[in-house]
């Protein structure tokens, strides 16, 4: 799944993984090392629509837990495109 996704969007998963979020502000932007609000977007919008991260009233949460324990216990190596 990783390897299929944009560079935005494995950044939004990575930090998604560690810390669901109600909004991104520019303080957990920063944190995450996350793109710009205008890719940032494209990139939720794109894992919304696949699936891969839900959107509740609390925020926003990758949609399967055993995807989040796999990207907390990955290797660097996991997020890199070959």
């Amino acid at each position: 799944r990783l390897r299929n996704m944009s560079n935005a969007q494995r950044l939004v998963v990575e930090a998604l993984a560690k810390e669901p979020v109600a909004s991104f502000d520019e303080r957990y932007r920063n944190r995450h090392s996350l793109p710009v609000s205008s890719t940032l977007h494209t990139a939720l919008k794109e894992l919304v629509d696949g699936g891969v991260v839900e959107t509740e009233a609390g925020g926003h949460r990758l949609s399967d837990p055993m995807f989040v324990r796999y990207i907390n216990s990955a290797p660097a190596r996991a997020f890199t495109k070959r």
